[in-house]
């Protein structure tokens, strides 16, 4: 994709994927678009499934290897482009999710999957955009990250240890206290194993009313995409 990049340095924005101008708000021309969605659930909607005890909705399932362009927007996710593009996804999962009347059914309270360096990472930027003009639904951004090395490095073993702990200045009677009647949503960009969600909603004390929402379920592939991560 070297000319997409040559085309930033004169500020013009092409396809994340094939290199185009022809560029929608979801970062991909119109062909590559087409593609990406191509792959979602058949009539639209989220995809649902059960991962250990929890329950999990995704926009895509991503099989890295065969979606090729939706590899290459988890990617840009990561990257510089991330936070306006998670407004664009992140309204389409609170179209399809039905985010507004959801709240209103019952209050919702966010809590994002904790970087791994303690900075503002993609599972902060998905929850931020989707309480974009919606004050009412908060984040409470209280866990942090116990690991060493990065996530894709790991077998499935190793990925199903995953460890988080309380933020500095956040308690688990806070928490308590704050989650009181409301419906309780882990944010992050990918779900593999459900090592992560599973860690924070045992940290959490496992919360009855408790979801995950993500990008994307990724399936365990070896398949060889250009920007598997």
């Amino acid at each position: 994709m070297h000319i997409s990049e040559k085309l930033l340095w004169f500020g013009l924005r092409s396809c994340l994927y094939c290199g185009s101008l022809d560029r929608g708000a979801d970062g991909l021309c119109e062909i590559c678009s087409e593609d990406l969605w191509s792959w979602q659930k058949i009539g639209g909607g989220l995809f649902h499934q059960k991962i250990h005890k929890l329950e999990v909705q995704t926009l895509f399932h991503w099989i890295p290897g065969k979606q090729e362009v939706l590899s290459r927007l988890v990617r840009e996710l990561k990257g510089t482009q991330g936070r306006k593009l998670w407004q664009v996804y992140a309204g389409e999962f609170a179209k399809q999710v039905t985010l507004d009347k959801a709240v209103k059914r019952k209050p919702i309270l966010l809590i994002p999957a904790p970087s791994r360096k303690g900075e503002k990472d993609h599972a902060l930027l998905f929850a931020e955009a989707l309480t974009a003009e919606r004050p009412h639904i908060e984040i409470y951004n209280c866990l942090s990250r116990h690991s060493s090395g990065s996530q894709k490095k790991k077998s499935r073993s190793q990925r199903q240890r995953a460890r988080v702990e309380w933020a500095e200045n956040f308690t688990l009677p806070d928490f308590q206290a704050k989650a009181v009647g409301k419906k309780v949503i882990f944010i992050d960009d990918i779900v593999t194993t459900g090592s992560t969600a599973m860690a924070a909603w045992k940290a959490l004390e496992k919360p009855r009313d408790f979801a995950v929402w993500a990008l994307a379920q990724r399936g365990l592939s070896c398949g060889a995409s250009r920007y598997l991560i």
